[in-house]
């Protein structure tokens, strides 16, 4: 085989010089294109099931609470300060003018009126009536038996019926009859009981003194003896 010669390399590659500048210019008007994106391919098979990563570390209970509660307590105060520093100074008002004299008192009596239904409480300095309250309790206080004319008050207790009821409210001429709104049955009537046994005779009685003289029934009519007449 001959020897090749620079020469031979040079027309050589004069040769194939527009073929590769053909070829570079393809190229880069295709490298110019925009690219378009295809028609999606199918969907591939999954992949395996990669290996279990290392166990992380998991924060005790009290870490969670001190990083949740700081920056809250954070968010608080400053919340609350700007509440404050938005509050208005406060300003003296003017005084106001003199109150009245006050009476005081250096004794005091209380008093039961109406079998308990009302407690007076008098305040007195020296010998002189102060002030007096006069309060109502609602203690139970037995009343007898019911009355249409009388006024009750709340706590009262009436008979009515054989059985006991306590006044709700004060009431006038309203019956205390069960589930009424005024009274309200306290103790039920009782059953009757059963008939006892007839007791024994007892012994007779010490003698009487003699009764005074009768009158016979010829000297209390004197005309029908004999016919006289």
């Amino acid at each position: 085989m001959p020897a090749i010669s620079r020469a031979d390399i040079a027309a050589v590659a004069a040769g194939f010089a527009p073929v590769i500048r053909e070829l570079v210019a393809r190229v880069d008007a295709v490298e110019r294109r925009p690219l378009q994106e295809g028609p999606a391919g199918p969907k591939g098979e999954p992949g395996p099931v990669g290996p279990s990563g290392p166990a992380g570390d998991v924060p005790d209970v009290e870490t969670v609470v001190a990083l949740l509660v700081k920056p809250l307590k954070v968010f608080i105060a400053e919340e609350i300060g700007r509440a404050m520093a938005a509050i208005p100074k406060p300003i003296d008002g003017k005084d106001g003018a003199p109150g009245k004299d006050g009476v005081g008192f250096d004794g005091m009596l209380e008093e039961i009126e109406d079998d308990g239904r009302y407690v007076v409480r008098k305040y007195f300095l020296g010998d002189t009536l102060v002030k007096q309250f006069r309060h109502r309790t609602v203690t139970p206080i037995f009343r007898g038996v019911w009355d249409a004319t009388t006024e009750y008050k709340q706590g009262d207790c009436v008979r009515y019926a054989g059985g006991t009821s306590i006044a709700l409210r004060d009431t006038l001429g309203e019956k205390p009859t069960d589930g009424g709104k005024a009274w309200r049955l306290a103790a039920k009537p009782g059953m009757n009981g059963t008939n006892g046994t007839n007791g024994k005779d007892g012994k007779p009685g010490e003698r009487g003194p003699q009764g005074p003289q009768g009158i016979s029934y010829w000297q209390h009519d004197p005309q029908r003896v004999g016919g006289g007449g």
